[in-house]
């Protein structure tokens, strides 16, 4: 490198250390720090605002889900006790094996035994018919 050269390269270094040492003094300047803590404050307030507004979300979601399924479970048990107990208790007054022919009797029991076995899946009275 050329000595010619280094008057110029000494007085871009120093353009660049006054550069620098103007940056050092913002960021340590009471104004930088109090917008840094502001802004920090500010990012802070919006996320407990954010957790708030969805902790809210989730509570208000869980209860109506838990309403949901009580009414969804008070009308399957209204349906078994009103519609599908009289019915099945309509089917096992029709048991007459009696009434069946020898080759179907094996099919007409076994069509039996199933609808036993779901009056009793259902929890109607009268299920060791």
């Amino acid at each position: 490198m050329p000595e010619s050269d280094l008057p110029r390269q000494a007085e871009a270094l120093r353009a660049d250390v006054r550069a620098l040492a103007d940056l050092v003094g913002k960021l340590a300047s009471r104004s930088t720090v109090a917008e840094l803590a502001a802004q920090t404050v500010h990012r802070m307030r919006r996320l407990v605002f954010a957790l708030t507004a969805l902790t809210v979300f989730g509570v208000a979601l869980t209860g109506y889900l838990v309403w949901t399924n009580a009414r969804v479970s008070a009308v399957q048990e209204r349906t078994s006790n009103e519609v599908l107990c009289p019915l099945y208790e309509v089917f096992l007054r029709q048991y007459h094996p009696e009434l069946q022919s020898p080759e179907r009797l094996a099919e007409y029991e076994a069509a039996f035994v199933v609808i036993r076995k779901s009056y009793g899946v259902l929890g109607c009275e009268g299920a060791e018919r």
